[in-house]
């Protein structure tokens, strides 16, 4: 699959090919169930639509945070969407996820369903539990280094404990947050 990813690129896009981008998330775990798997498939000749692929250390630090996570909310799954195609090639549907060390996140809901939910543009949905999804952005930036987190709630982004590290961004951002490791 990744000289079919290595050929394709050149085929398609032309753009540069990294073969540690190799690292498949599997697609549940302790503490996590990914979602939106393999959607480009089909789409713009991609024959397998495979998104959810990262570098061993990116997918060894997810597994680890689901692991932490799910030590103290073990009836709350974290929901993994997006991470990068193999190699790094172009993601037709995101910008920016090409290095294998970007992943996608669901906010938590305040129940234990698998099932995505969009804020508004005040940051509220009937499902969403900003409490939780502030100790998920705190374990991920505290135990686990991440760079920069992009998530479009106001609320958040003016807590003075997020400012430094989330970010707004796109409209995209009101059903996941973006996570740089």
């Amino acid at each position: 699959e990744m000289d079919w990813y290595e050929a394709f690129n050149k085929k398609t896009t032309k753009s540069s090919f990294d073969p540690s981008i190799c690292w498949d998330l599997p697609d549940k775990g302790t503490g996590f169930a990914a979602y939106n798997i393999d959607d480009l498939k089909g789409k713009k000749g991609d024959v397998y639509g495979y998104d959810q692929i990262g570098t061993k250390e990116t997918i060894d630090t997810m597994l680890r945070i689901a692991e932490a996570w799910h030590k103290s909310h073990p009836d709350r799954l974290l929901q993994y969407g997006d991470i990068s195609r193999p190699g790094g090639i172009d993601t037709p549907d995101h910008q920016g996820h090409q290095n294998g060390a970007i992943f996608d996140i669901r906010p938590l809901r305040n129940d234990s369903k698998l099932e995505k939910l969009t804020l508004d543009s005040n940051g509220n949905h009937p499902n969403y539990d900003r409490e939780l999804t502030k100790e998920c952005i705190t374990l991920i930036k505290g135990s686990f280094k991440a760079r920069k987190i992009l998530f479009n709630d106001p609320v958040i982004l003016r807590d003075s404990a997020f400012k430094s590290f989330v970010f707004k961004s796109d409209p995209s951002h009101f059903n996941h947050f973006h996570v740089e490791l």
